[in-house]
């Protein structure tokens, strides 16, 4: 088994109840929580996540989800990479709601699923489609969020050669990743986490 597997295995055994706390806090479908995950998927790609997660727990202190006008979100969300642009695609996800949120509940099949929020929610690939429905409670087993931390551990194990990744070169290396986790014997939803606290070097998961 390569050592950087080892690893990863090493701080999955370490931070296994972590994990798996977080896992089972997923489990809420309310609008709140769902939405809640929708905007911290559009703000996390290239910031902290970190400072995504303060973002959604202001919001929801607040009860200002739903409510909130452009401008207080201007103000909240501006230390956030990206910001302005994230703003526009924030708002645009409040008018597609209702059309999300009947995607979510008329699951017919999972990579079809993932393939309409990709195609349709404004600042998702298939990378932030995959990590919003993890984060909501869908898709575990079937898919992989192929992010940065990834892809480079990816890289380490000899895998992932790819600098960007479209649609096909997205399922290519998750059919790779969903294999190499198997050899783990880590659930995949679970391996990706202790792959994330691995390569990033937080102490925290912020989901």
């Amino acid at each position: 088994m390569h050592k950087e597997l080892e690893y990863v295995q090493g701080i999955y055994n370490v931070r296994k109840e972590t994990i798996r706390n977080f896992f089972s806090s997923i489990n809420s479908k309310s609008d709140e929580y769902v939405f809640g995950e929708l905007i911290f998927c559009i703000l996390t790609p290239q910031a902290r996540a970190k400072s995504c997660r303060e973002v959604i727990s202001r919001l929801k202190e607040g009860h200002k989800l739903f409510a909130i006008s452009k401008e207080e979100l201007q103000e909240i969300i501006k230390n956030v990479r990206f910001s302005e642009k994230k703003l526009e695609y924030i708002m645009k996800a409040k008018e597609m709601w209702p059309e999300i949120k009947d995607s979510l509940r008329n699951v017919r099949d999972i990579h079809e699923l993932r393939e309409w929020l990709a195609e349709n929610v404004m600042g998702f690939g298939m990378k932030e489609a995959t990590h919003f429905l993890r984060n909501i409670g869908i898709g575990f087993g079937d898919l992989a969020i192929l992010d940065v931390h990834v892809q480079n551990f990816m890289k380490k194990l000899g895998v992932s050669e790819w600098k960007t990744l479209n649609k096909k070169t997205y399922l290519v290396l998750e059919k790779q990743f969903l294999e190499i986790a198997k050899e783990s014997g880590i659930p995949t939803e679970e391996f990706d986490v202790a792959i994330w606290l691995y390569q990033s070097g937080e102490r925290e998961f912020y989901g």
